[in-house]
């Protein structure tokens, strides 16, 4: 009798579990995920159920399972947006992801300089860094940069000036910001966040804009 009167308790304490983490994120969502995606998200809430007892515990590990397939989704939307574009050849590849820069404003040659690069890494060679800031930056050109640039940024340009870009790039955004500010925080200041007793990190402005702006892999 004691045996099942544990088992009848496990499952009870299971199906808490499982109601609170349908309240983190829906079911129906996490369903609709692919497998290696929806794995990351039940250890992600797994984590961060256990660790929500614990006060001035750091809360990092949680979203450190998501950051590997946050990056994988980001490289594989800009790959798959963009490779069709890509030149064959060497020589016509080097053209494309070297734009005419002679009348852009020179403070802002260092950015596109380190996007192009970027780009080039992650479509050529797959070697590209921090591809959700790649995203974020993409993006940004796409719907809020009006200088007009040849090659790999017309591509980038006509790829991801879409309907529904907007949205995608404040969503990308709050994720980098979050990751930049949150991932590294003390267990104090994620609780006292969660608590509403300190306000968030402000989130960046979403737009290169001002020049000195964000750099392509932030």
């Amino acid at each position: 009798m004691p045996l099942f009167a544990n088992v009848g308790a496990a499952s009870l304490e299971r199906g808490v579990s499982e109601k609170k983490a349908a309240g983190i994120i829906p079911t129906s969502l996490v369903a609709g995920l692919p497998e290696r995606l929806r794995r990351a998200v039940d250890e992600a809430v797994s984590l961060f159920l256990f660790f929500e007892k614990k006060p001035g515990v750091n809360h990092a590990p949680a979203f450190t399972a998501l950051l590997g397939v946050l990056d994988e989704t980001a490289r594989g939307l800009v790959v798959q947006r963009l490779s069709n574009g890509l030149p064959t050849a060497t020589r016509d590849q080097a053209a494309w992801f070297e734009p005419y820069l002679a009348k852009v404003d020179p403070r802002m040659h260092r950015h596109y300089a380190e996007l192009a690069r970027n780009l080039r890494k992650t479509l050529v060679y797959q070697s590209g860094v921090s591809p959700l800031g790649l995203l974020r930056s993409c993006l940004d050109y796409a719907l809020n940069d009006a200088t007009q640039l040849t090659g790999v940024f017309a591509a980038v340009r006509e790829a991801f000036r879409k309907t529904g870009g907007r949205a995608l790039l404040e969503l990308v955004q709050s994720v980098n910001e979050f990751r930049k500010h949150a991932g590294g925080a003390s267990g104090e200041t994620v609780e006292r966040r969660r608590r509403g007793q300190d306000s968030a990190p402000a989130l960046g402005p979403g737009t290169r804009g001002a020049v000195g702006g964000t750099h392509a892999g932030e």
